[in-house]
């Protein structure tokens, strides 16, 4: 299985991490792979420890996306990696909490995945400002 990106994708992609980083503030290694795997997911973001974090990209999206879509989704992971390095996230087995509350409601109205679906939103229209201003 060929886990690289291409330049085009890798390249959003870390201008994309650059970008959300500066803006939290954010100190954390974060690595990028395509994930060969057929999966129901865009993509995901692994919590590896001592602040370092793997964002998995779903092949097929990759395939079809446009850039907002992988500004969109590379924002959403990066939200989820501030998360857990500043608001204390927690999504082990059975454990779900983010700011010391636990939560055990739906999933999409958990208030992680808010969080990062509004400022999914937010960095598709500020990286489209940042290019086309330059």
């Amino acid at each position: 299985m060929n886990n690289s990106l291409s330049v085009c994708h890798l390249e959003i992609i870390l201008d994309t991490i650059k970008l959300v980083s500066g803006y939290f503030n954010l100190d954390a290694d974060i690595w990028v792979e395509r994930d060969g795997k057929d999966e129901d997911y865009l993509a995901t973001v692994e919590n590896l420890g001592g602040n370092m974090y793997n964002i998995q990209y779903n092949a097929e999206f990759l395939s079809n996306c446009t850039t907002d879509e992988l500004v969109g989704v590379t924002s959403h992971e990066v939200v989820h990696i501030k998360q857990f390095e500043q608001d204390g996230l927690i999504l082990e087995d059975g454990m779900r909490s983010i700011c010391g509350q636990t939560y055990k409601g739906d999933y999409w109205f958990s208030p992680w995945e808010i969080e990062a679906r509004g400022y999914e939103a937010a960095f598709v229209h500020y990286y489209q400002d940042l290019k086309n201003n330059s």
